[in-house]
């Protein structure tokens, strides 16, 4: 249903212990900066750290430790991401409580909620039978913000003299693909703010709305399927639900997830596996490397021991560009790799996008600009995006 996570690991009790008051750190950050400005979420903060050293509900510290134990596959910042999305989805999706988010601003209905979902019988809140430890143990923090591929079509933009004129396209965590859809049927990216000189915001905007020819757009994901349910559940935060505008768009995102398309395709492929697991990509492009190959928000949530075997296996994917837009910087020691946030939410934390055009031997990342944060309503165009652009 939604994929299979990797827990062959044994921990022992100290690296358990170790876990848990890493996770306990990452619940007092994400009070400290709640995504999307949300009380919901700083109340939900409150609620866990309260309900992990209640004595009276041992079931919450057995659900956080058996989450710890289990995915050795992510750092804690993002198992508390995934934590608090999994628990938005039971509320939205199997108890359907019409009060949330709007009362979930105090910890007290968060410990009422944490009570009734851990103690009611499974069956009641999960009818297609998924416990909420099974939820965690194999669903993962998706991607699913479209504006975030208008990255991707600047970036290719500025590539394009090294480029095909229909270069094709793989995208590593493409979660549902909406934003590969986006660029695939040429729907503009509207709305989006350039800070930079009128001439400048001018060239930039023609590129964000003009047409684009892609071939072979394909995405793969470590989720095997995708649930639209899932997919809602991690694309608003608690306060977006509370936008009665959002709220309003909620029924057309999802009719857009349930719709087939014909030219995007999605497969299953872990970058973490290294580069030889990803020959079945390789085959949908007629066993070539793909012109573009981008990673958009996937890499900051791998543990750092993984990072090298992931960015080998992206590179692996293409013979030209590689495009990478996350939470991240270019290594002040070493400009050939990339640094990752380990608190995404935190003030000195960036969105940025950068390229690396492996065709012309470059080896050193490129930055090309500056996202306002990971909703993509602000960029700021680096010279060097500026430049390319200019020179294409």
């Amino acid at each position: 249903m939604y994929g299979v996570a990797s827990f062959e690991k044994k921990m022992t009790p100290l690296e358990v212990a170790s876990g848990v008051q890493d996770f306990e750190a990452a619940l007092h950050d994400l009070a400290l900066h709640p995504p999307g400005k949300s009380d919901t979420l700083v109340a939900f903060s409150a609620a866990a750290l309260h309900d992990l050293h209640d004595e009276s509900f041992p079931q919450f510290k057995q659900l956080v430790e058996d989450f710890v134990r289990g995915r050795t596959d992510m750092v804690a910042p993002y198992k508390v991401q995934l934590f608090w999305r999994a628990f938005q989805y039971l509320l939205l999706e199997r108890t359907a409580d019409k009060e949330y988010p709007a009362a979930y601003n105090n910890s007290l209905t968060w410990q009422i909620a944490f009570r009734t979902i851990l103690i009611d019988p499974p069956d009641r809140l999960n009818p297609e039978g998924w416990s909420l430890m099974e939820m965690l143990d194999v669903n993962n923090n998706q991607t699913n913000e479209p504006r975030r591929y208008a990255g991707v079509k600047l970036a290719i933009a500025a590539h394009a003299n090294a480029l095909p004129d229909a270069p094709s396209l793989v995208d590593a965590g493409c979660s549902a693909g909406l934003g590969q859809i986006q660029i695939g049927e040429n729907i503009p990216f509207h709305g989006i703010h350039i800070e930079a000189e009128q001439n400048i915001r001018k060239l930039l905007r023609a590129r964000l709305i003009g047409t684009m020819a892609i071939s072979n757009n394909i995405g793969f994901d470590k989720i095997v399927g995708i649930d639209p349910k899932w997919v809602e559940a991690c694309s608003y935060y608690p306060s977006e639900l509370e936008d009665t505008q959002l709220n309003h768009s909620k029924h057309k995102f999802r009719q857009f997830l349930y719709q087939r398309r014909e030219d995007f395709v999605r497969l299953h492929g872990d970058l973490t596996e290294g580069p030889g697991s990803l020959d079945d990509i390789l085959v949908r492009n007629q066993g070539q490397q793909y012109d573009v190959a981008a990673a958009l928000t996937s890499l900051y949530e791998i543990p750092k021991d993984q990072i090298c075997i992931a960015a080998k296996a992206l590179e692996s994917l293409t013979d030209k560009l590689v495009v990478v837009q996350d939470f991240a910087d270019i290594d002040p020691t070493d400009s050939t790799k990339l640094i990752f946030a380990e608190d995404i939410y935190g003030p000195a934390s960036k969105y940025r996008l950068f390229s690396k055009l492996i065709s012309d031997g470059e080896e050193a990342w490129t930055h090309l600009g500056t996202w306002s944060s990971g909703r993509c309503a602000r960029f700021r165009p680096t010279a060097a995006l500026i430049d390319k652009c200019l020179n294409q």
